[in-house]
């Protein structure tokens, strides 16, 4: 669920100094390089200054979730996090 939908053109220029919804989106995709990436809570500006920024269209590239798979972990670790 998103919170708050900003127009795309909005939301790219608003996203250089705060966080927006889909600014943040990217840090929840599966692959790692993206979930290292839009880690801002409330102020972007530190993402542009440490260069951890990564902009995906969000409609068509985003998948969440995480790149490791359920088959690589026991079952004893997975009930340790239930």
């Amino acid at each position: 669920m998103q919170i708050s939908r900003f127009p795309k053109k909005i939301d790219k220029y608003l996203s250089y100094i705060l966080v927006t919804p889909n600014f943040h989106k990217v840090h929840h995709h599966y692959v790692q390089p993206h979930t290292d990436s839009n880690y801002g809570n409330i102020f972007s500006i530190w993402d542009h200054i440490f260069g951890t920024v990564k902009e995906l269209d969000i409609m068509k590239e985003l998948v969440y979730g995480i790149d490791t798979h359920m088959e690589n972990m026991s079952i004893l670790t997975l009930k340790i996090f239930l």
